[in-house]
């Protein structure tokens, strides 16, 4: 695990009563209290690293996003190159990006949530940073926000990693970024709403808010509802459980362009961390062998793990082209796709 770019937000929720209108400070206040916390804040950058690059070498320029027909988010080249698939190929397998277009003003900044990619337990949402007219964001060692995460109904966790992306323009006062989110539950469809605070640049002290010397000051929140899509597939599953040297065995193994989803069974080794001894590699067709996750994951290839509960999230750094595979392959243990 990436522990250095997860910021992990561990939380009982109960949203039931949410309406469609955005939730007003009071109500989100509320929120807060029930998740026992008065936000989560967002990870200091690791030290000798570029604050969360992931090898991201894309640019997202002012106007990037448009809105397509039916609300359909275009996303442009510099955002395809960020998730390294054309939006066409995406969405003929059940990922177009849907269009949001919330912009939120506090004081003379504002932050536009352009839209969100995803299904299942795991979301992209690109939005776009404006600061004071005439200011300059961002700085040579990176910069970050004090809080940056999502909150979704009906979950019980979820984590969050922040992805800044080059700036075309490093002397003008946008900055633009994709927040990745996953759960422990299937949110397709439901309500979710992401929450930031203070955008401050590097170097800057730690443990702290930076409520004065922030870039864009103040908090900005966006409440709306997810899209509903199906774009897993099955490729393993059985009640008694596989015994592949995980936590505890394997009982189901799905997988879909955004993400591995494992499900474990029984108590297993009370001793070991749920996402310990996970190895898992990527078989394409043309041979070719990708490993995602372990020792040998390195670069941009290796993939982010979430555990929660019974279930471990290998979220990819790119999208991946299911139809290319041959299949995967965890702790040695091969798992053809089902071909047409």
């Amino acid at each position: 695990m990436k522990n250095e770019y997860d910021a992990l937000n561990l939380a009982s929720m109960n949203l039931e009563g949410l309406d469609d209108s955005p939730l007003s400070p009071s109500e989100l206040n509320a929120l807060k209290k029930q998740l026992g916390r008065q936000g989560m804040p967002f990870p200091s950058r690791s030290p000798g690293r570029p604050l969360l690059a992931l090898g991201l070498a894309a640019a997202l320029a002012a106007g990037l996003f448009t809105v397509g027909a039916a609300g359909r988010l275009d996303w442009g080249e510099a955002l395809t190159n960020a998730l390294g698939m054309p939006q066409d190929r995406a969405q003929e397998l059940g990922l177009p990006g849907e269009s949001l277009a919330l912009t939120e003003t506090n004081g003379d900044s504002s932050i536009t949530l352009e839209g969100v990619i995803g299904s299942g337990r795991t979301y992209y949402f690109p939005f776009t940073v404006t600061g004071p007219e005439g200011s300059v964001l961002g700085g040579p060692e990176g910069c970050s926000f004090d809080e940056a995460y999502v909150l979704f109904e009906d979950s019980g966790s979820s984590a969050c990693t922040l992805r800044p992306l080059e700036d075309p323009d490093p002397t003008d006062n946008q900055l633009s970024f994709v927040l990745e989110a996953v759960t422990d539950q299937d949110v397709g469809g439901g309500k979710a709403s992401l929450h930031l605070r203070n955008l401050f640049a590097y170097p800057a002290a730690g443990g702290q808010y930076h409520d004065d010397t922030a870039q864009v000051k103040g908090s900005f929140e966006f409440t709306f509802r997810l899209p509903q899509a199906d774009t897993s597939t099955l490729l393993f599953e059985s009640p008694e459980g596989l015994d592949l040297g995980l936590a505890a065995p394997l009982t189901r193994l799905s997988l879909s362009p955004l993400c591995l989803e494992l499900e474990l069974t029984g108590s297993g080794d009370g001793s070991r961390s749920l996402l310990d001894g996970v190895e898992a590699a990527l078989l394409f067709k043309d041979g070719t062998r990708q490993v995602i996750a372990g020792t040998d994951a390195a670069g941009e290839n290796a993939a982010h793990l979430y555990g929660a509960g019974e279930r471990i999230l290998c979220s990819f750094a790119h999208l991946v082209d299911t139809d290319t595979l041959e299949g995967v392959e965890l702790n040695g243990q091969f798992f053809p796709l089902p071909q047409n």
